[in-house]
């Protein structure tokens, strides 16, 4: 029994599978997730607040309270739970997107992506555009679908934006900018701006730490083996117009990045997610989770 003006009871409407390990697959997170609460004769939403930090708390006509949570009170590249807003990062496979929470690799699958994007680069606007190998895409990050806008020179393998919302590419030894994103009736512009240290090439993604560029190497020499080519973390400085190897990760095909602040994550082909040192460029076993990843995105 609820006693008192302002006790609620909060029951959840759908159950949520929960990981209490790193490398679990779980569905943990649905957007709009409704829970039901009562407030003992609640007159206005302001009773209804709960102190979370995404849920949004409304007194309906019989004076019991419903709680959404949204993304939309949480920041780039994080999601709302039941217990407040989390980071998370987008990562695809050939064929499919996932949601990944981290530090706690716990995974959702989101959707079949129905192109074979070869990375993601989540925007500033928290918009999570692809690339393929010629083709730029619009990721709907609530089925997974890609929509191809533009075409765009052959070999791109690695995505992000930098900090003012420029969108950098990735491939073979280039390094570059494309603009402008805003219509599918407007041509890319490309611009070379960096290029990989001689007898290295791109391995398949690059991410900024900061306003630090980085990205994976392989040697070039490896690429009709590049499944098991060891790869380098490799710094560029965009001001000065060079770039050096930073140190070797120790693993393979590392395909995607993903990177929280000064915290770099690394996501395998095998199946891997690794914390990478962005100082010396070694990798961390995080978790296996059996997903051969292409790509991955966060801010």
């Amino acid at each position: 029994m609820l006693e008192g003006m302002g006790q609620r009871v909060h029951v959840l409407v759908i159950m949520l599978a929960t990981a209490s390990a790193c490398g679990a697959r779980s569905e943990l997170f649905v957007p709009g997730v409704v829970d039901a609460g009562v407030v003992v004769g609640c007159t206005s939403d302001s009773e209804c607040d709960d102190g979370g930090a995404c849920t949004v708390g409304m007194c309906a006509s019989d004076h019991t309270c419903t709680y959404t949570h949204t993304d939309m009170q949480c920041g780039v590249s994080q999601a709302c739970t039941p217990t407040g807003c989390e980071q998370r990062a987008w990562a695809q496979d050939p064929s499919t997107l996932y949601d990944v929470r981290l530090p706690s690799c716990t995974i959702r699958t989101v959707g079949p992506t129905m192109a074979t994007l070869t990375d993601v680069a989540l925007s500033p606007t928290n918009t999570l555009w692809g690339v393929t190998f010629d083709q730029l895409a619009l990721v709907d990050t609530t089925t997974g679908s890609a929509i191809a806008l533009n075409a765009v020179a052959a070999g791109m393998n690695g995505a992000d934006f930098g900090p003012d919302g420029t969108l950098y590419v990735s491939g073979g030894s280039f390094v570059g900018t494309v603009a402008p994103l805003q219509s599918t009736l407007q041509v890319p512009v490309e611009t070379n701006v960096a290029t990989f240290p001689d007898g290295f090439i791109s391995s398949g993604d690059i991410a900024f730490v900061g306003s630090r560029l980085v990205a994976t190497a392989m040697p070039a020499s490896s690429s009709p083996i590049l499944m098991e080519a060891p790869n380098s973390l490799v710094g560029f400085d965009l001001d000065a117009g060079t770039t050096a190897v930073i140190g070797p990760v120790g693993f393979p095909c590392v395909f995607g990045l993903a990177s929280y602040g000064s915290v770099l994550y690394g996501f395998t082909c095998k199946g891997a997610i690794i914390q990478i040192d962005t100082t010396t460029g070694a990798g961390t076993l995080v978790a296996n989770v059996g997903i051969a990843f292409a790509g991955a995105s966060a801010r």
